[in-house]
């Protein structure tokens, strides 16, 4: 039973790699958007070099629409950085008391960040043009079960919880 499974787990992700080549094309051919041979590279300050992690950094996200970049961690800390390449000052930061943040992603419409922990049942959500952190103790109908982890997509925001739904 378990050779079945494996091949079964084999032909699913060669059905994906060839989907995932349909959809992007030849990757190796030639581009008429990057220059030939030579790339310049420039060397930038770090994005969150305003306001270093004092801690293990578990998110870095560019917004969907912006120049901003979130950077959030085991420091209990959301931050926000205006990218300029040059100083990338902060815009805010946010500390979730007690919450190192095990995963934050920004909303569809990237107004909202939400930040889940690895072993807390509560996840927030700052709501950055109000300025507001709202918690979020539980999720309706799953009582006092964990947050698994959290994922914000172009198409929905889902949150997963361990055993359990899958909420859109």
């Amino acid at each position: 039973m378990t050779h079945r499974y494996h091949e079964e787990e084999e032909e699913d992700e060669e059905e994906e790699e060839e989907e995932l080549l349909r959809r992007t094309g030849n990757l190796v051919a030639p581009s008429d958007r990057l220059p030939g041979r030579v790339l310049r590279v420039k060397k930038c300050p770090h994005a969150n070099g305003s306001r270093p992690s004092a801690d293990r950094l578990t998110t870095v996200q560019f917004h969907p629409v912006a120049q901003v970049v979130m950077t959030a961690g085991l420091d209990q800390s959301v931050s926000l950085f205006q990218v300029d390449g040059k100083t990338n000052p902060k815009i805010q930061s946010i500390h979730l008391e007690r919450f190192p943040v095990h995963r934050a992603r920004f909303s569809r419409d990237g107004d909202t960040v939400i930040a889940t922990g690895l072993k807390n049942k509560t996840f927030y959500l700052y709501h950055m043009m109000e300025g507001r952190v709202t918690p979020v103790h539980t999720v309706r109908g799953e009582g006092r079960r964990q947050l698994a982890g959290g994922h914000a997509s172009r198409l929905c925001l889902c949150l997963c919880l361990n055993f359990s739904s899958v909420y859109l």
